[in-house]
């Protein structure tokens, strides 16, 4: 179980990391450990995480209108001062992002973050699962930050895939 301080002193801060999904309750100030409890926007804000982008599954996670345009917890990934992060997926409003692997397999074939995000929502409108729930589950989902990422590797996914960089049609 990753608790409150190893995300924050470990993984957070580790450069190995390109991509970080996160999955907590949050709100727009913070995530909610189940071990440690909450990780404010500051601290990650203070952290500077060096990955590229990040997947922050939690509630509001990403809501700029509720931090007035300035304080939010997608934002501190995002717009801290470190030099390499650069987007940032989550949700504006209580939901998130279930059923996952549409999202990373089309990164894994090299779609930059925001066609992840579009194959993504169109498999979760295929799915066979309770429609109005998901929809009202999923509507709010956003990227903070450049839509047009791509990542080179994504553990778990088919690395008989050839690299390239950036994606082809670029």
């Amino acid at each position: 179980m990753i608790t409150k301080d190893d995300y924050e002193n470990n993984r957070l801060t580790n450069p190995i990391y390109e991509f970080i999904k996160i999955w907590t309750h949050a709100t727009f100030l913070f995530h909610d450990f189940h071990t440690g409890g909450p990780l404010y926007y500051s601290n990650v804000w203070k952290r500077k995480p060096p990955a590229l982008g990040y997947n922050i599954n939690g509630c509001h996670a990403l809501d700029w209108a509720a931090g007035n345009d300035q304080l939010f917890l997608g934002g501190s990934y995002v717009y801290n001062k470190s030099s390499s992060s650069l987007a940032a997926v989550g949700s504006t409003k209580v939901g998130g992002m279930l059923g996952y692997d549409a999202l990373y397999k089309s990164l894994g074939k090299n779609s930059c973050l925001g066609q992840a995000l579009v194959d993504w929502f169109a498999d979760r409108l295929n799915s066979n699962q309770e429609r109005g729930f998901i929809i009202g589950w999923h509507y709010g989902m956003m990227i903070v930050g450049d839509p047009l990422i791509c990542f080179k590797k994504i553990p778990g996914i088919d690395s008989s895939l050839p690299e390239i960089f950036p994606p082809r049609g670029f």
